[in-house]
This record gives structure tokens, sequence and C-alpha cells, in this order.
């Protein structure tokens, strides 16, 4: 084996097991694992979305620059809900009204409550928060808490 041969094969194992080791850093979910009230919602049109959660307080239109796309904000007590194209693109949810996942993770509980649900994100949380990935949404949760351990927002974001 030549000495070319060998940086190139010790520059493809250090790259390898880079990428391992930020793949486990945060845990995936998949996108239907994703609810509010106990309703998969992402993708959800805005009259379904409507029939189960009400008029919301306010609305407004918003451009979103990067995908050249206006979008539909609901305001709700405890929550902001953003429509592209008719179909729920993301959410925060910020006060107790809202339950987010299967388990009813709700603002204002500990932290702790998310550690079996997602362990190696919980592991690697930091600044207040706890990052887990949407598999097939392009998109992950932010968990973001306080000094208190209390969680004070759960939020989709896109990259």
């Amino acid at each position: 084996m030549t000495a070319i041969n060998k940086k190139i094969g010790t520059s493809l194992i250090i790259c390898y097991f880079t990428v391992l080791g930020c793949v486990a850093q945060i845990d995936v979910i998949g996108k239907d694992y994703i609810t509010v009230n106990q309703n998969n919602v992402l993708g959800m049109n805005i009259e379904s979305f409507t029939s189960l959660f009400g008029t919301p307080s306010s609305s407004r239109n918003d451009y979103l620059e990067m995908s050249e796309k206006t979008t539909l904000i609901y305001e709700y007590n405890g929550g902001t809900f953003w429509f592209v194209d008719n179909s729920l693109y993301s959410f925060r949810i910020y006060g107790s009204e809202f339950s987010v996942f299967n388990i009813n993770i709700t603002v204002n509980q500990n932290i702790n409550t998310t550690e079996l649900l997602f362990p190696i994100s919980f592991q690697n949380k930091s600044n207040n928060s706890l990052l887990v990935n949407i598999q097939e949404h392009d998109s992950y949760v932010i968990i973001e808490f306080n000094d208190f351990n209390l969680i004070t927002s759960i939020e989709i974001n896109s990259y």
C-alpha cells in the first residue's frame, strides 16, 4: 500500500467516525411522532387545524425569504403555528394549553420528563435546550428550559 493510499484510508476512517459521532449526538424521530394535543399536525391543512383548535386569537401573513413563500401565522393563547401552502409547517408552544408528543409533554414540566423519550438528546443537552431531529421533515424539535429545569417552549424549526 502506498503512502497516498494510507493517507486516503486514514482520512476516510476519520471521516466515518466523525459522521458517526455527529449523528449519535441527538435522537431522531418520525414526523408522525409530532403531535399537539394528541393530533398529528405537521402537514395538516388549515381547515382541519382550525376545526381541531378553533379560530386563532390573531393571524397574519409573513414572507419567508429563503423559500420565497408566504406563510400564514396563527396565534393562539400558548402557541404560534406557521402554515405554508395551506399546510402546517412549524409551530412554537410556549404555554401549557398545548401538549406535545404522545406522552403529553407541556411547558412548565421538568425537562427530566424527556429523558426516557430522548435519551441521547437529553444526555447531550446544552445551553438550556435539547434538540431532536425529525426524520422525514428536514427539521428538528428544540425544547427550551430555564435554570430551574422547567420547559419554557417546544418548537419545530427547519434546517
